[in-house]
């Protein structure tokens, strides 16, 4: 009742209306009955009444026309949202709880626990949702003019959104009282509300005929942010805005209709790195790969598919293949170090898929003593194995590796390798590696052991080369108890 009691506007309804005014603010008292949430929402939407120059009579109305439980009540303001501007509230909603879901965990529990996005910020909403602000007129603008429209953009969400959105200082992932303002919604409620399925395909219906993707105008935000700080030498945020970018470019590398506006703010990013890549790299923004570092690296490791697929199309064949080899032995390191460190996605399966399609040669070994895709596989395997990395999905690690394990033996990865254990200095084969790591997943190692065993007839058809029958009998009983199993269940 205090944001009402202390608004000039209403200061002045009291002055012009000495007694029905008050018994408005009494009425909201009895129908309240001790619910202060169901106050706090309908004097926000009072308050928008006044600011809208609306008369006590438009006010009682106002009043009255509230239902008394919090979902209709819920359901009476999502109503009251103008039809002209739904699509620009369903944007700001689909940015918003994106932002939520990306704030903790950005690439699943898959990785190790990670920083997530950073929580939506006012100027980063505004970037994002003005669909025709572009770097060239942003980079001459100054914060003065920034602050400005964010003032301006602060009134429209409270205008558009019935309320259910509000602009606060408190950060939202820790409470703390910041200088930035950021976007958020009015109460825990007011989202648990609007993200039940049955509202939730109603906001994104009316996004459903565009070309619109959170993560897309999350990347032009991040971009654009960056663009401004570095023409303004501000380097603050450089270090966040840039992860920030490649996580929400990891996202939104799946909405293939947007894969060339993608690529143009891609390119863009990997301009400003080639500039920028000493302090990007000194700020634990980058990969310290044992091999020199491009852009096209960092974009193979965060599984850009598409970006990927246009740019190594763009080059000739022989060196497609060249290319495609280095990538692939990024995207699988025999040290994980760097990807546990930075928590960065696991290597996605269509990304391999793509690379071999593209002639990635799984035995290819590169300069600086790297091992090849297929060696550094089978060690970052036992590597898994034997450290369980801390905090994450160790199961579904596993089964990622031995689907890319079976891509790579398809493609022709030498069967019969041996692999040196880095503790304890033994050396092991491939099936013995599959069959040590892989025990909780009998149907996906009975597949792999098989694949290589066809892989080494394949390579020995007269048998001459020396093979471990153990190793044959182990795949083939290990086949039939799973058939058995599946059969049985």
């Amino acid at each position: 009742m205090g944001k009402l009691s202390h608004n000039v506007a209403f200061l002045k309804l009291l002055t012009e209306e000495p007694e029905a005014a008050p018994a408005l603010t009494q009425e909201i008292v009895e129908k309240a009955d001790g619910v202060f949430l169901w106050v706090n929402i309908v004097v926000r939407s009072l308050l928008g009444g006044i600011r809208n120059r609306d008369e006590l009579s438009d006010l009682w109305a106002r009043l009255r026309s509230m239902p008394r439980e919090l979902e209709p009540l819920y359901s009476y303001l999502l109503g009251l949202i103008e039809p002209i501007y739904l699509p620009w509230v369903s944007k700001t909603l689909q940015i918003l709880r994106n932002n939520h879901n990306l704030g903790h965990e950005p690439f699943g529990k898959l990785s190790s626990p990670r920083r997530g996005v950073v929580p939506l910020t006012l100027r980063a909403f505004f970037l994002a949702i003005k669909e025709d602000l572009d770097a060239t007129t942003l980079r001459q603008c100054t914060w003065k003019w920034l602050n400005s429209r964010c003032e301006d953009i602060s009134i429209r969400l409270t205008a558009r959104c019935a309320g259910f959105l509000e602009v606060s200082n408190i950060r939202p992932s820790t409470g703390d009282i910041s200088d930035a303002p950021y976007v958020r919604y009015f109460h825990r409620t007011a989202r648990d509300f609007l993200e039940m399925d049955t509202h939730w395909r109603k906001i994104l219906m009316q996004t459903a005929d565009t070309d619109f993707n959170p993560n897309v105008s999350m990347m032009k935000s991040c971009l654009l942010s960056l663009e401004h700080a570095i023409a303004h030498d501000d380097n603050k945020y450089v270090s966040e805005l840039h992860r920030d970018f490649m996580a929400y470019s990891y996202h939104a590398d799946s909405h293939y209709r947007s894969h060339g506006t993608q690529t143009i703010m891609l390119d863009r990013m990997a301009s400003i790195m080639n500039i920028r890549s000493d302090g990007l790299r000194g700020a634990e923004i980058l990969p310290r790969l044992n091999e020199p570092l491009d852009f096209l690296k960092l974009a193979t490791i965060y599984g850009l598919r598409g970006y990927i697929s246009i740019q190594l199309a763009r080059s000739g064949q022989s060196r497609d293949k060249a290319r495609a080899t280095t990538l692939l032995r990024c995207l699988l390191p025999m040290d994980a170090s760097s990807h546990e460190k930075l928590s960065m996605p696991p290597p996605r399966i269509d990304m391999v898929s793509l690379l071999l399609d593209f002639g990635a040669d799984p035995n290819g070994h590169g300069d600086y003593g790297l091992g090849s895709p297929w060696t550094n596989t089978l060690t970052f395997l036992q590597w898994v194995n034997s450290t369980k990395i801390a905090s994450c999905d160790y199961e579904s690690y596993q089964l990622i590796y031995a689907a890319i394990m079976e891509k790579l033996i398809l493609a022709g990865a030498y069967p019969e390798t041996m692999i040196v254990d880095r503790y304890f200095g033994q050396s092991q084969s491939a099936m013995n590696i599959i069959k040590t790591c892989l025990p909780n997943h009998p149907l996906e190692s009975a597949s792999l052991l098989q694949a290589l065993q066809r892989a080494m007839q394949k390579s020995n058809p007269n048998g001459k080369r020396q093979r471990d029958e153990a190793d044959m009998d182990h795949a083939e009983s290990l086949a039939k108890r799973v058939h058995v199993q599946s059969t049985a269940s």
